[in-house]
């Protein structure tokens, strides 16, 4: 096996292993999508990057995280 065979069997073995890892943690996309609409008419978001001006966290990302909550408890 060469070198460059076995590291694309280590980068397509991680990559199986994030995408399982975010699986868990993901929430179902109309969750999402409530919590994102809540943030888009927030007084607290930096309309130019969709950042939490309380927390500081990009919410496109943020959104989707299961255990995640807003810092001015609007989700």
């Amino acid at each position: 096996m060469t070198i460059i065979s076995s590291l694309k069997n280590k980068l397509e073995s991680n990559k199986q292993k994030i995408a399982s890892s975010f699986a868990e943690i993901k929430i179902e996309a109309d969750i999402r999508e409530s919590r994102l609409n809540l943030c888009l008419t927030c007084e607290h978001l930096f309309k130019s990057t969709n950042t939490c001006k309380k927390c500081g966290c990009f919410m496109n990302a943020k959104t989707w995280i299961k255990g995640a909550t807003c810092p001015v408890n609007k989700w």
